[in-house]
């Protein structure tokens, strides 16, 4: 409505316009009696461009410019209102993406581990339930092993809300440390946790690979390697992180399948494996246990 009452001015002032410019040309025309009629009408043709042009430019060719400009300015902006919508859509969705990838992985954390320990820990009370008869020694045991299970499962519980609830992933060595002090507290053991380098940041979903790994280290430390010292390093470097775990206990021999399996070498292999790492041990009898760990950061 506002684009045609500022039409129907423009028409009305240029309407107007020409007729002032057309009196003015024959007011001139009027003291020129006796040139030819051609070269009055030349006259009157010329004043009335020169003095009409003007008048054109100034209330048609402007406003049609300033229209043209306004409908280009209307059309960028509408590709960049419906650019930033979809950019917003896209970053929703890959949000809800990563958001159910998360929950996937933090099930399939659960189910591995707590779910594991949890069915034990029932498979043994049934035992013990159904049962009349059991030396003092053999309910000892028996509950010791399923204290050291609750446990395992407590610390799991406790990691992986610390992995979920900081906001910073740069933290991830005071993470290790505080976990490596509450391993320390139970255990014969004394942990010596350092962190060389600027840490880079990580994915949350790498942080919990990375606990659950140190987890299953220190975890088999604190079961078999009977040693009373501990070297935890974390090294920052340009492309990846290293991390090595290394215990002054008995030590185990690698070659042995049995208790390389009895040790969760499987298990700590499979969580590198998923972030593109590299897992290396070694251990011999009488000599202790090392391990170490090389994760590339992400996009590199």
């Amino acid at each position: 409505m506002h684009q045609k009452t500022s039409s129907f001015r423009f028409i009305i002032i240029l309407v107007v316009g020409l007729f002032e410019v057309e009196m003015l040309t024959m007011g001139i025309i009027a003291f020129l009696p006796n040139l030819p009629y051609w070269l009055l009408a030349v006259i009157d043709s010329t004043v009335m461009i020169l003095l009409a042009a003007p008048l054109l430019y100034i209330f048609s060719v402007l406003p049609l410019i300033k229209t043209i400009h306004e409908r280009e300015e209307e059309i960028v902006q509408r590709k960049q209102a419906e650019e930033s919508l979809r950019e917003r859509e896209k970053r929703e969705r890959e949000l809800m993406q990563t958001l159910y990838a998360m929950q996937i992985d933090i099930a399939r954390d659960l189910h591995d581990t707590i779910g594991q320990n949890i069915g034990f820990l029932r498979m043994r009370l049934a035992h013990l339930s159904g049962t009349s008869r059991l030396s003092g020694v053999d309910i000892k045991a028996e509950i010791k092993n399923m204290s050291q299970v609750a446990d395992e499962s407590y610390d799991l519980i406790r990691g992986t809300l610390a992995i979920l609830q900081t906001e910073d992933s740069t933290d991830l060595p005071h993470l290790f440390r505080r976990y490596a002090g509450q391993i320390e507290e139970r255990s014969s053991f004394r942990v010596e946790f350092a962190s060389h380098g600027d840490p880079k940041p990580i994915s949350a979903k790498r942080m919990r690979q990375l606990f659950y790994i140190i987890r299953e280290a220190l975890s088999n430390i604190e079961k078999h390697a009977e040693a009373d010292r501990v070297k935890m390093d974390m090294m920052w470097e340009a492309h990846s992180l290293f991390l090595n775990v290394e215990d002054n206990g008995r030590g185990f021999n690698l070659e042995n399948p049995q208790i390389s399996g009895h040790y969760g070498l499987k298990f700590m292999k499979e969580r590198i494996a998923l972030l593109d790492g590299v897992f290396e041990i070694t251990s011999k009898p009488g000599q202790g246990t090392k391990i170490g760990i090389q994760m590339p950061y992400e996009g590199i």
